[in-house]
């Protein structure tokens, strides 16, 4: 609104200036140009041009770098094997090697027939003496001798093994009263080798762990596995059990101790 009105406002003066023309006779002189006005608004922007003509190609680029390379194809199949060609002419002969090493030695011929017998030598030194030959047969018994003074009597020997039980004695007469005895059981597990139990292998929580001697018990009874077994299948000794044959591994041994201590009577 504002542009309009400054556009129409110098239309008017120059309306007048070009009135006073007309009017005026005679043209005065032309004053000093008046100061420059301050410079309007900027207009609308106007409509775009139409596009010109397209400019020459410009000049090709440099080539870029090589880019890298691609993962390989699949391998081809194997081409069919062509004909054999001839035969090369033979080389010229090469130097001769080495000489290789010697072989064994070959078997010994057979002895060839005996010379005649040379004449007999002087006798040379005697020789060293050879060495002792070896014990003659000893010769027959002389007669006995006197008979000598006893000596001192030796340390006592080990016991021997036990004997077989003798035959049962006759029938002793009637007891008049029960018998006091004392029932002891040595208790051990067979490990299926050993032959010989002792006191160490006794086991406290189920009886004794001493092995009593034969002498100092009435009667003896052995139970492996829950089976009594025969007298001459075990021996035992003061401490120490001995078996004929190993029973299986963790088969129970039981040796039963029966003492008879006296007669109570009625």
């Amino acid at each position: 609104m504002k542009m309009k009105c400054e556009f129409s406002s110098l239309k008017k003066i120059r309306y007048r200036k070009k009135k006073l023309k007309t009017c005026c006779s005679s043209q005065g002189k032309r004053g000093p140009q008046g100061k420059r006005g301050r410079q309007g608004p900027e207009g609308a922007q106007g409509k775009r041009g139409r596009q010109g003509p397209e400019g020459a190609q410009g000049k090709r680029g440099r080539q870029g770098p090589e880019g890298p390379q691609g993962k390989n194809g699949p391998r081809g199949q194997v081409g069919r094997t062509g004909p054999q060609g001839p035969v090369g002419q033979t080389g010229p002969a090469g130097p001769q090697g080495p000489e290789g090493q010697t072989g064994p030695s070959g078997p010994q011929g057979s002895d060839g027939q005996t010379g005649p017998a040379g004449p007999q030598g002087s006798d040379g030194q005697t020789g060293p003496a050879g060495p002792q030959g070896s014990e003659g047969q000893t010769g027959p018994a002389g007669p006995q001798g006197p008979e000598g003074q006893t000596g001192p009597a030796g340390p006592q020997g080990s016991d021997g093994q036990t004997g077989p039980a003798g035959p049962q004695g006759p029938a002793g007469p009637p007891i008049q009263g029960p018998i006091a005895t004392t029932n002891l059981m040595y208790f051990t597990y067979s490990d299926g080798q050993k032959l010989e139990y002792t006191n160490i292998d006794g086991l406290p929580q189920y009886g004794t762990t001493q092995i009593l001697s034969p002498s100092e018990v009435s009667y003896m009874n052995l139970f492996i596995n829950g089976i009594l077994e025969p007298q001459n299948c075990y021996t035992v000794e003061e401490g120490k059990l001995i078996l004929d044959e190993s029973p299986h591994k963790g088969s129970p041994i039981i040796l039963q101790f029966i003492i008879i201590n006296q007669l109570n009577p009625l």
